[in-house]
């Protein structure tokens, strides 16, 4: 009995202070990473949302600079999209004005694109652009 007293009165660190030293740190540790992890995820799906949304502004703008004529997939050939980003689909819509079709005839079109993207987690983003385009006389 004596000689068990006097161990636990020593100084120093015996195999079960060590062991659950280092499974404190193992548990806080892997919750850092994990909080970081998410994070990161998180920010990388802002991040590629805003690039995305930078590009379609790029090509909205370039559809204004250019001839009503000219037709959208040559404006977006033209721009330099990255290979995260995948253009869908690109629609063009000729307004028809309902109360007098014969005079007023394409001079209003919508155009829709379709990009898709992947987030840091592998699920497929999908965001769609209408641009109103106006024949100028």
């Amino acid at each position: 009995m004596n000689k068990l007293f006097k161990l636990k009165s020593e100084r120093g660190a015996t195999n079960i202070d060590i062991s659950t030293s280092i499974l404190i740190f193992i548990l806080f540790s892997s919750l850092a990473f994990a909080m970081f992890w998410a994070t990161y995820k998180y920010v990388y799906d802002i991040q590629m949302h805003e690039h995305l949304v930078g590009y379609a502004t790029e090509i909205c703008e370039k559809i204004d600079l250019y001839p009503y004529e000219t037709p959208v997939d040559q404006i977006i050939s033209e721009v330099e999209l990255p290979k995260q980003f995948i253009i869908r689909n690109v629609s063009e819509d000729k307004y028809i004005d309902q109360v007098d079709p014969e005079t007023h005839k394409d001079i209003v079109k919508k155009v829709t694109m379709d990009f898709a993207y992947n987030t840091a987690s592998g699920e497929e983003v999908k965001f769609t652009v209408s641009k109103i385009k106006i024949k100028e006389r």
